[in-house]
């Protein structure tokens, strides 16, 4: 899943959406880790997410490379900017994910952020805001 998501967003042109897929995989592997009851909590596998030094670079990667690019909004955009900012906020980059959660607005979409640790987006989103926005 990995090496498939950074191989197409290696050749993504900067301003695409391909250079969330990394970000997306590490979203689904979190989910992934966290149903597994040997696992750890959410935060034990927040703090694995933070310590990958590759999974940190597609964090970078996607801000840079997508994000901060000037481009027209897509389909998928309210989707992925959700996911950029939950990969963000799960890893603890408060000061990066607020101007993402400052994009979205109120138009929180329930997935990813009810793969948190509580199960109720609602919650885990705006508690992730509160967070970035005194970052």
């Amino acid at each position: 899943m990995f090496d498939f998501a950074r191989s197409v967003a290696a050749t993504a042109s900067p301003g695409s959406p391909l250079h969330l897929l990394p970000v997306r995989a590490a979203c689904e592997w979190a989910l992934w880790e966290q149903d597994r009851e040997y696992s750890g909590t959410a935060e034990a596998i927040g703090q694995r997410w933070r310590q990958d030094p590759t999974m940190q670079s597609d964090l970078d990667t996607a801000l840079h490379r997508w994000f901060h690019q000037p481009a027209s909004r897509h389909a998928e955009w309210l989707a992925d900017v959700n996911f950029l900012a939950y990969g963000l906020a799960r890893t603890g980059r408060d000061a990066d994910a607020a101007p993402v959660f400052a994009s979205i607005g109120r138009y929180m979409t329930p997935v990813p952020w009810a793969w948190w640790d509580d199960k109720n987006s609602t919650n885990a989103f705006f508690r992730a805001r509160r967070r970035a926005r005194r970052a």
